[in-house]
């Protein structure tokens, strides 16, 4: 799989509605995506957005399983 462009994350990201009404939740998520493997995982995840929505929760609260294998 290619790796996604931040353009791309971008454009993914705002098609969850949940990371528009929350500014704080949004950043950190934009911060995630600093990570190739979140980044790759998030769009693996493409179309399936209750699950993505799950996966952002989790993932940022446990941030280092990203900072390790970048």
């Amino acid at each position: 799989m290619a790796s996604a462009s931040i353009q791309e994350v971008m454009n993914e990201l705002k098609t969850l509605p949940e990371l528009q009404n929350d500014c704080v939740f949004h950043i950190q998520c934009c911060n995630l995506m600093l990570f190739k493997p979140a980044k790759k995982m998030f769009i693996a995840m493409r179309g399936l957005d209750e699950q993505r929505m799950h996966w952002l929760k989790d993932a940022f609260k446990t941030p280092l399983l990203f900072k390790v294998t970048n």
